[in-house]
């Protein structure tokens, strides 16, 4: 059996605590090599094929041994150095190149730019909400820019909205559903997701919601046990990933909505007891939802902490509550 490796460092989730993290920018000039260690890290086991360089430090360029034969390490702490994240092996051969990522761009404001007339403007980035359309084109200024759901926008100056800049906001616009929609894997698989069971003791809603997704995609029973070390559940164990930096409901809401339509069950952080946090799975939208005003209520989901008397009846509309704010952002888990 796999040895899970538990340290305070770790990320983790417990039902009564929330985490946020900060918005990522666009840039079109690239910052300096910088480098970054996480605050809070998991370790994890990834394979390493023969010819892998190790180097003494992230920073230091030196080749402390290549590996001669492939196999598998566990990674205990990782660092970003320019364009490549390395990773350190617990056995402290030496820190190995584990994946890159791209370099952080910036797009300095103010600017000018050419918008055409038929532009449209919305209310803000993740409104989804049309202010007005130019009538006729022109220069513009831009004075800030985010990104959201993968594209870019600029406020102009004068207030009127913020235009799109690269990306599409609504490439294929989604027909509003004319009957209730259920992913395939909850369909498939109810008797399973009951098997799981529900939540009799304050703690374990996330891993009770991750073993639900599990059993889901899995298509077998999966215990909340699996993702639960008696005090916290830790996502990575069931292949999930928390995308907890959504400062609109909307946005949030949109994400799920469109992984449900892939096949994908989506867990949400609710409101709990007091100021506590609660986790449950969605599985569904109901008839009528339409993607640029979603809301809780739209969404069909699986409580872990619902009456003895719904056991066998898991499913329900989020009529009862709604995501949970915490600094600022919402919060919910999808898979990796």
């Amino acid at each position: 059996m796999f040895k899970k490796i538990i340290t305070a460092a770790m990320a983790l989730t417990l039902c009564a605590s929330g985490m946020a993290a900060s918005n990522t920018g666009f840039a079109k000039n690239f910052a300096p090599t910088a480098i970054t260690a996480n605050a809070a890290f998991q370790s994890y086991v990834k394979a390493f094929p023969a010819g892998t360089k190790l180097y003494t430090s992230p920073t230091s360029g030196v080749v402390a041994q290549t590996l001669a034969q492939g196999g598998s390490f566990t990674i205990v702490e990782e660092q970003t150095v320019g364009t490549n994240v390395y990773g350190k092996f617990k056995s402290g051969a030496g820190w190995a190149i584990v994946r890159e990522v791209p370099p952080t761009p910036q797009i300095q404001v103010p600017f000018t730019q050419y918008f055409g007339a038929g532009t449209t403007l919305y209310t803000s980035p993740t409104s989804g909400v049309v202010a007005m359309t130019l009538t006729q084109g022109s220069i513009f200024t831009i004075v800030e820019v985010q990104t959201a759901n993968n594209v870019t926008y600029g406020r102009f100056k004068s207030g009127a909205g913020w235009a799109v800049l690269e990306g599409n906001p609504d490439p294929d616009p989604v027909p509003v559903p004319t009957q209730d929609y259920f992913i395939s894997a909850y369909k498939n698989n109810v008797s399973k997701v009951i098997a799981v069971g529900r939540q009799t003791v304050s703690g374990p809603c996330a891993a009770y919601a991750l073993a639900y997704c599990r059993t889901m995609l899995d298509g077998y029973v999966h215990s909340y046990t699996q993702y639960y070390d008696g005090e916290q559940c830790w996502w990575s164990w069931g292949n999930y990933t928390p995308e907890q930096y959504y400062t609109s409901k909307l946005a949030a809401f949109q994400r799920t909505y469109d992984l449900l339509n892939k096949g994908q069950p989506v867990i949400f952080r609710i409101k709990g007891t007091g100021t506590n946090d609660h986790y449950v799975t969605c599985v569904g939208y109901r008839k009528g939802a339409n993607r640029s005003s979603l809301t809780a209520s739209d969404f069909y989901i699986i409580d872990p902490a619902r009456p003895s008397s719904e056991l066998n009846s898991p499913v329900k509309r989020l009529t009862f509550n709604d995501l949970r704010n915490v600094g600022g952002y919402y919060k919910i888990v999808v898979k990796a």
